[in-house]
């Protein structure tokens, strides 16, 4: 009799630093979609002991209880980053302390029922802010996602594509390859475009991958894009903004795509302005 399939169901979301209700409403909607592992931007430090308790998380490390690590400079710190579990606690956790802003980016390795894995949360700088660290630090990234062996997941508020297009191949970022600010660098596209120089792969594009009659039901929605909503930008009292989907999952080649899903409503009711993209993983036969 065969054994059934291991699978890991990890999530990516940005908490808009909640507390208090918004934090309870947040932790409950976790909690209910009995999350492995949720990879998070913009956690409270003041919430975030309460959340993982309350969303039925064993652990969680953040940037802030790295901190020690973190070359400050006179900067000042961004919300944390973090990762939440549940079972056994990290192997390692850590900064990638050459990274133009370290603070941005948490690692850990742990075992899971899928067996060993490196776990990242990224919160990309916003270019209008950092201009040409935001494209540094993606190619930073980029750069040491290929020395990782064995099988990786990287939850990322991008803060970009620009579009999002269904095609592949027509994927803009805000800081693409080719723009004349960048004095022919590279951009972030060789990060989080459509056809990234890393081992990686957007696992929402691999998952349409393999239903094309959801892709193309996508195409007929919104031709240009994006592929999903899971943010808004410029929105005001009088304007819903522009849609955008900076929230993204990313995976190894070791890992199988089994389901993905964006919850934007769900996570607006739970007092986030981005959606909770959840997916469930297994392991690919080496």
């Amino acid at each position: 009799m065969s054994q059934p399939e291991q699978t890991l169901h990890v999530a990516t979301w940005n908490l808009n630093n909640a507390v208090d209700d918004r934090s309870h409403r947040q932790a409950a909607l976790a909690r209910r979609l009995d999350l492995d592992l949720l990879l998070v931007q913009e956690a409270n430090p003041r919430s975030l002991g309460t959340f993982t308790e309350q969303a039925g998380f064993d652990w969680a490390v953040s940037t802030d209880d790295l901190a020690i690590m973190m070359p400050r400079e006179g900067r000042r710190w961004p919300l944390p980053v973090a990762v939440l579990g549940r079972g056994s606690r990290p192997l390692t956790a850590r900064l990638i302390i050459d990274a133009p802003l370290p603070e941005r980016i948490i690692v850990v390795t742990l075992d899971t029922d899928i067996g060993p894995l490196t776990a990242v949360s990224y919160h990309a700088p916003p270019g209008v802010n950092w201009k040409l660290k935001k494209v540094e630090q993606a190619q930073l990234l980029s750069r040491w996602l290929a020395t990782v062996d064995g099988p990786i997941v990287v939850g990322a508020d991008m803060n970009t594509p620009d579009i999002d297009h269904p095609n592949r191949e027509a994927v803009r970022t805000h800081w693409h390859t080719g723009m004349a600010k960048l004095n022919g660098e590279p951009g972030d596209d060789i990060v989080f475009g459509g056809t990234p120089t890393h081992p990686l792969d957007d696992a929402f594009r691999c998952w349409l991958d393999d239903h094309p009659a959801e892709l193309e039901s996508i195409r007929k929605q919104r031709p240009e894009g994006p592929l999903a909503i899971s943010h808004h930008t410029g929105r005001t009292s009088t304007s819903p903004g522009t849609p955008r989907r900076y929230d993204t999952i990313w995976i190894s080649a070791h890992l199988r795509v089994l389901l993905m899903n964006y919850d934007y409503d769900d996570a607006l009711a739970a007092g986030s302005d981005h959606a909770l993209v959840h997916g469930i993983f297994s392991a690919t036969l080496p």
